[in-house]
């Protein structure tokens, strides 16, 4: 506890606490700006990126993409957001996974497309990484949602076995499929999984590599229905 405490101390003082949005100090996010998050209106084939009116994939990418469909809450556009998820997984600032409780509430109750029977299953991090990090954004965003909505976290069924290059610093979408292809594995878990909806969790999607490799997995053992949830695009 006293080594948390001292981090904590530590991290105050590198990054005073202060809103996102105007800058006030005490909260990183004020109830004025708290106001000014907006949820995503638009949908993107998970594959291809294109917008359309639903979040499954279109027909052109439905027999190619190994994500049924893929849920984006809020816009990576929003210097709140950007600097929120910036913060939280490269700063460490494990807090700030707050402020995205009422905009997901919203987009969440909203969305047709949301299966309270979901599963759900946040993208694994390489042991390495996670010693590094100290923590996984996607667990964090999961127990959040398991607040909002009550859906169960599913058992670990995937592993992150190579230890790749962050995502976001492989400049070409090309290049990004490459990175993560065969960078997890499957757990043989004793599971009846006919009737069950998963739904991967993750904190931004970009080129939906990891999000497809990931899914491609699950399909290859036997998991029918599986779904992509991230906070936002990039």
């Amino acid at each position: 506890m006293a080594i948390k405490e001292y981090k904590r101390i530590f991290l105050d003082l590198l990054f005073p606490i202060y809103c996102l949005g105007c800058k006030k100090e005490e909260n990183y996010l004020c109830d004025n700006c708290r106001q000014t998050l907006k949820i995503n209106e638009i949908y993107f084939c998970p594959l291809c990126g294109i917008e359309q009116s639903n979040a499954r994939a279109c027909l052109t990418c439905e027999q190619k993409s190994f994500l049924d469909g893929l849920l984006v809450a809020t816009d990576f556009k929003q210097p709140i957001v950007n600097q929120a998820i910036h913060l939280l997984k490269y700063n460490f600032v494990t807090e700030l996974v707050e402020i995205f409780e009422e905009p997901l509430k919203k987009y969440l109750q909203k969305n047709k497309d949301w299966n309270s029977d979901f599963l759900l299953l946040p993208v694994p991090l390489h042991p390495k990484r996670l010693r590094e990090r100290g923590f996984n954004q996607a667990e964090l965003i999961c127990t959040l949602i398991k607040k909002i909505s009550g859906n169960e976290l599913a058992q670990p069924l995937l592993q992150k076995i190579q230890y790749t290059k962050p995502q976001a610093k492989v400049s070409q979408a090309q290049n990004r499929w490459a990175n993560i292809s065969g960078s997890f594995a499957y757990n043989n878990l004793e599971l009846t999984i006919e009737k069950i909806n998963i739904i991967l969790v993750d904190d931004v999607c970009t080129t939906g590599a990891t999000l497809q490799e990931c899914a491609k997995i699950l399909k290859n053992n036997g998991w029918k229905n599986v779904w992509g949830l991230t906070l936002a695009r990039g």
